[in-house]
């Protein structure tokens, strides 16, 4: 499975609308590409901690996986982790969520480059003239960048579940918006590549058409977990090929594979993704539609 990420800043932010004392805030907008896949957004804080994602996310890396993270950011311990199981049953309908309904404007001609940054690949935006507002949101919000995270396998990748299932393991179709990336990812192979978007890649065609979703508070799925996010699950799923997914595995990481003649060998960023985590006492809501 994949998602991608739509990171969004705040306009006008005032560092005590969280309590963190930062100067930004963002939202991320993950959408889920892959047949029967679910769709994800998340209102965020900047952190400035640096963690090397492919090593920490590693589920199967003993030294540094997460299980391991709490060592070194203690937030990864807390009571309002991410991400979770959506147990459909104990959703609860909420309908102030309706009173604002979700709206977003994005400019596809501001998507300006697309980056390896060693735990997969990220599109920068200039976020000027986008606006993402309404929903369980209080404040607008500029698109600055989008990422994009996967399995090893199309049953496998999806870190939110519902109903304990990752909504994979069918192909989906080629998705059209996606391979404007796709088709660019043997110009960026290794960490720290970039490359300008010769065709203009527009951030809307990743957000389904139909718009019901479900909502909960919780915090980044990577280091340092800060819990200062409102995640937006969308119901419809989007679809990609598994071709285009293989293209995203075939990324080369700041992981060391092997030592080959005295040099260091990348592994590849086969996944990037982090278990779920216990909802313990937070509410999950849904729309009534």
């Amino acid at each position: 499975m994949a998602y991608s990420e739509i990171v969004n800043k705040v306009d006008d932010f005032k560092t005590d609308n969280f309590g963190l004392g930062l100067e930004y805030s963002y939202v991320i907008w993950n959408s889920l590409f892959q047949m029967k896949e679910r769709t994800f957004l998340a209102l965020i804080a900047p952190h400035k901690t640096s963690q090397q994602w492919t090593d920490a996310r590693d589920p199967f890396n003993q030294s540094t996986g997460p299980n391991t993270w709490l060592k070194a950011f203690p937030h990864a311990a807390g009571k309002m982790q991410s991400p979770v199981d959506i147990k459909t049953s104990l959703v609860v309908q909420d309908p102030q969520l309706l009173q604002r309904p979700l709206s977003w404007t994005y400019i596809p001609k501001n998507c300006k480059s697309l980056l390896n940054t060693g735990e997969g690949w990220k599109v920068i935006v200039e976020g000027q003239d986008s606006c993402l507002t309404g929903g369980p949101l209080e404040h607008s919000y500029q698109l600055v960048q989008f990422h994009c995270h996967w399995g090893k396998c199309c049953s496998s990748g999806s870190e939110h579940t519902v109903d304990g299932k990752g909504y994979a393991g069918e192909v989906g179709k080629h998705n059209e918006e996606l391979m404007k990336i796709t088709d660019l990812l043997h110009d960026i192979a290794n960490k720290g590549n970039e490359c300008t978007l010769p065709r203009v890649v527009d951030p809307s065609a990743f957000i389904p058409e139909v718009h019901d979703y479900w909502t909960y508070e919780g915090s980044l799925t990577t280091p340092p977990c800060h819990e200062s996010v409102t995640w937006i699950i969308f119901k419809k799923p989007i679809e990609v090929s598994e071709e285009q997914l293989e293209k995203c595995r075939n990324l080369f990481s700041s992981t060391i594979k092997a030592i080959v003649n005295g040099e260091p060998v990348p592994g590849k960023v086969t996944q990037n993704v982090r278990p779920t985590q216990p909802l313990n006492d937070r509410t999950i809501r849904e729309a009534p539609y």
